[in-house]
């Protein structure tokens, strides 16, 4: 495929763990090349450790540097022994992270009303129930529109403005 000459690419990335190595060195013409990008982010329970902060977080700043982040759904796979999701700083962090980008200049955003999972989602694993983001940064910025689904409410440390800065670092 010659990249110089499409004019809609879709970039899929599902690469267990290794996304991250690629979005911290891809550059910037390349990145722009894809009006989507559309993958799946692992190991997200590894943010506590300073090297792989440090890469999540380059990794993530070159995206959304042209990128906004439009959709977000947690890979709700896991087991009792290691389950997929666990409290870190007082955040609820899914393991794994389906996230859909769109590029700047192809959409204009604004403050979100979408809760996730939405409708159009469904579980990775059909045996389990979805994960449901109803906690900081995944809600709307009116949380007072709660689906009926929303039965856990946020829970008020996830709201502490200091604990914000973890998730503004990253994304």
């Amino acid at each position: 495929i010659n990249l110089s000459k499409e004019k809609s690419l879709i970039l899929k990335i599902d690469v267990e763990g290794y996304e991250w190595e690629v979005f911290e060195t891809l550059s910037t013409s390349t990145l722009k090349k894809f009006h989507q990008i559309v993958g799946e982010f692992h190991f997200l329970e590894k943010i506590q450790d300073p090297f792989y902060r440090a890469r999540y977080t380059k990794a993530l700043k070159n995206i959304t540097q042209h990128f906004h982040l439009v959709h977000v759904h947690a890979n709700n796979y896991g087991s009792r022994q290691s389950p997929n999701i666990s409290l870190i700083d007082g955040f609820l962090v899914p393991h794994a992270l389906e996230l859909t980008f769109v590029r700047k200049d192809r959409v204009k955003v604004g403050p979100s009303t979408t809760w996730f999972p939405t409708k159009l989602d469904a579980p990775c694993c059909a045996r389990k129930p979805d994960i449901c983001l109803s906690f900081f940064p995944f809600t709307p910025e009116n949380p007072s529109s709660a689906p009926s689904w929303t039965s856990q409410k946020p829970f008020s440390f996830l709201l502490d403005p200091l604990k914000k800065s973890l998730w503004k670092r990253i994304f």
